[in-house]
């Protein structure tokens, strides 16, 4: 019995030394590789795949420096942001400083304002004030912590050598500088210069242009207008197109035009779609991605995009080669003729899908390479729903391509703001059914049959 007994005890040491000896191990492991797990839908807890990208390229040394005061609600969000940004790259050091302990600090960078944080990088200075970290979820109406972003946009702008010059075309009723402000912020975070440009105004388009936005337009182009894009396009211009449905072709009869010269025929239609639809309207549609750089980004990161109210488009006569559609709609859509209809039904004068939404066009050019994409919508640039889902990141994923630079192909960062959940389809019904009748007639089902079990006993 004593043998036993001592054979027992012998075997739990063993056990235990055994059991102490893993976990001392995997916190080893896990202290020295630093790994996490990061459960959020969007990844709220990690870096973006864009951040990663741009700390990992980095070839300078970046400076930081938060001014902050003790009792700051933003010091929290930044010393744990710079945290990663710090364990990603050796290239960032940064620093946490009280304002009002270190005046002469804080006057050398010209800052007076509480929670201001520069990004210094040669010599080159980026401030970036408070304000500036938080943006307002238009769904909500709430202020939602955008800190990585604007971070992110901070470094880019304090490294970046030289910056292309992208002009926003105004003039034609195009959206509004207000209804597209955080696309414009967008595109200077990605280290563009932006500036707004009438082709009219100006008499032509500038010698430094590097980018052409049309942010859906409204009314045509004057033939003199046309003749300058034209000539733009045929020297091996960049073009970002985003139009907006029209019943009429013909009041937009020189844009349409111009814009079948670079490859693509607008279509007097809107799109519908019964099967990928987002809230259950099947004007907003939720496209199918095909086969390309751009795309692919989106469809690896799982990332929809919302698309309400846009229109169809074909492959022109003027372009042989070099049209790849990169939206479409499903099988189950078409193109509705009426604009007047709030229930949509597919008839003999509608156009039968699946449509192309999106397409990306390249002809050759006399100096380069003429690129554009041509989006069927563009609410997607709106504050509104820029935000949704990939919106952001197809336009800026777009506007990066076409400048040639695809290793900028990348998701950006999530704020950390209230997402719908988006249904395609008759997801709403079936999800209604099971939720509000499947359960409980199931709950009522088995009730029924306990009472009747008991009530023969």
């Amino acid at each position: 019995m004593k043998k036993r007994r001592l054979k027992y005890g012998s075997n739990s040491i063993v056990l235990t030394i055994s059991i102490i000896g893993i976990v001392i191990i995997l916190n080893v492991l896990l202290f020295n590789n630093n790994a996490r797990l990061d459960m959020t839908k969007n990844k709220l807890n990690s870096l973006s795949d864009q951040t990663e990208k741009v700390l990992s390229d980095l070839d300078k040394e970046v400076k930081i420096i938060g001014f902050f005061k003790e009792d700051s609600n933003l010091l929290p969000d930044i010393a744990s942001l710079l945290k990663e940004y710090k364990h990603e790259t050796g290239k960032i050091t940064y620093s946490l400083i009280d304002l009002d302990a270190n005046p002469i600090e804080a006057r050398q960078y010209g800052v007076t304002e509480y929670d201001t944080v520069v990004v210094e990088s040669g010599d080159n200075t980026i401030e970036i004030p408070a304000n500036n970290f938080y943006q307002v979820d238009f769904r909500s109406a709430q202020k939602v912590f955008s800190g990585e972003k604007i971070l992110t946009q901070g470094i880019i702008d304090a490294t970046s050598e030289t910056q292309n010059k992208v002009y926003m075309i105004g003039g034609h009723g195009e959206l509004s500088n207000d209804k597209t402000h955080w696309f414009r912020k967008s595109i200077k975070g990605e280290g563009y210069k932006l500036e707004d440009l009438n082709i009219a105004e100006a008499n032509g388009i500038p010698e430094d242009t590097d980018l052409l936005v049309i942010p859906g337009p409204t009314k045509d182009y004057t033939p003199d207008e046309i003749y300058h894009l034209i000539q733009y396009a045929e020297k091996g211009g960049r073009i970002l197109l985003l139009m907006q449905p029209f019943e009429e072709k013909e009041k937009i009869s020189n844009l349409a035009m111009f814009v079948s010269t670079l490859g693509v025929d607008l279509n007097s239609n809107i799109a519908i779609d019964a099967q990928r639809n987002a809230f259950q309207d099947p004007f907003s549609i939720i496209p199918e991605y095909k086969i390309h750089p751009i795309t692919n980004e989106l469809k690896e990161a799982g990332l929809a995009v919302i698309m309400p109210f846009s229109l169809g488009l074909e492959q022109s006569d003027n372009i042989k080669k070099g049209f790849v559609p990169m939206l479409s709609t499903s099988s189950n859509s078409w193109g509705e003729t009426n604009f007047k209809t709030k229930e949509p039904k597919f008839d003999e004068n509608d156009d039968k899908g699946p449509l192309t939404v999106a397409a990306y066009v390249e002809k050759s050019g006399k100096e380069k390479p003429m690129k554009a994409i041509v989006i069927g919508n563009a609410f997607i640039a709106t504050n509104e729903i820029i935000n949704l889902n990939g919106n952001e990141d197809l336009l800026m994923n777009s506007i990066n391509y076409l400048q040639d630079k695809e290793d900028k192909l990348s998701i950006r960062p999530k704020t950390r703001q209230s997402e719908p959940l988006t249904l395609k389809g008759n997801e709403g019904n079936y999800l209604f059914g099971i939720l509000v009748i499947g359960i409980p007639a199931i709950i009522l089902i088995i009730g029924m049959v306990i009472f009747i079990r008991r009530k023969n006993k």
